[in-house]
């Protein structure tokens, strides 16, 4: 997922913020993962607070849950991220 967002990073400066269609079972929009802000479970979080995503065009299909937070399906649905 880190790869995500350096993708994310990259077409920023040419495209502008991006959507995405995110299958996987968790969120990964977590503030902090094992006390750091970018890990495998923060890069959705990050990449729209650096403006790389469009939250209007973000889509997060399967999620089940993570054992993280129960803000883990809160905070992508405040943030208008599509959850399914």
């Amino acid at each position: 997922m880190v790869m995500v967002f350096y993708v994310s990073v990259e077409t920023q400066d040419k495209m502008g913020p991006v959507g995405v269609i995110h299958v996987d079972a968790h969120c990964d929009v977590n503030e902090h993962m094992n006390n750091c802000a970018i890990a495998h479970g923060t890069v959705f979080r990050r990449a729209l607070e650096d403006g790389c995503l469009d939250a209007k065009r973000v889509v997060q299909i399967g999620l089940r849950g993570s054992g993280h937070s129960v803000e883990d399906y809160a905070w992508p649905i405040s943030q208008v991220f599509l959850v399914k």
